[in-house]
């Protein structure tokens, strides 16, 4: 997974998928430098090859629809939750500046992205970190409004997986995260493996 995402930080670093970038030669010289430079098997390199350029039109076609301009990857935030003394912190896998200003948050996975159900029970990553946005919780954003957020995952079957960020979802979170919080404040509260 560390590859995947070095490369795509790589690949985004030089352009993306824009046309004078030559998308797919972006993205394979993107790979063969990760590959070349983080993983010292030759077998297991031409198999992470093999399977990046396996994906590699269904990449850059959710590139060219959906990409922005990237303002951050792979960095970090924290942010303070209101009438807590919690700080939240996250590290996005990347954020573009769409043209009308709003941000979109993406979160790759390396196999398939979580349901909507694993999202609406288990994993809100994306749905905090778009609050963490929207709050100032990214530095070099300040508040941003977010547009959408997405985990795209890139397995054998590429998948995007919309993540709703709607200001109903985002209050939900806020309160929900609250909620959490203040219950394993208290010492009576057990925690789970």
């Amino acid at each position: 997974g560390t590859v995947l995402h070095r490369v795509r930080e790589v690949f985004a670093k030089r352009g993306g998928h824009k046309a004078e970038t030559g998308g797919y030669a972006n993205l394979m010289s993107a790979a063969d430098e990760v590959l070349e430079a983080e993983v010292p098997w030759p077998a297991a390199r031409a198999l992470w090859r093999s399977r990046i350029a396996r994906i590699a039109d269904w990449f850059l076609a959710f590139e060219e629809a959906h990409a922005g301009e990237p303002v951050m990857l792979e960095k970090g935030g924290a942010l303070l939750v209101p009438g807590t003394t919690f700080t939240l912190t996250a590290r996005p896998d990347r954020i573009d500046r769409l043209d009308d200003g709003r941000v979109h948050i993406y979160d790759y996975k390396t196999g398939t992205p979580p349901s909507e159900k694993q999202q609406q029970y288990f994993n809100q990553q994306l749905l905090l970190q778009a609050m963490m946005a929207e709050d100032g919780g990214f530095p070099r954003l300040g508040p941003a409004q977010v547009a959408a957020a997405t985990y795209v995952g890139l397995g054998s079957t590429p998948k995007a997986a919309p993540v709703a960020v709607d200001s109903e979802s985002l209050a939900r979170a806020r309160e929900g995260l609250k909620k959490l919080i203040e219950s394993y404040s208290d010492p009576a509260q057990g925690y789970s493996a």
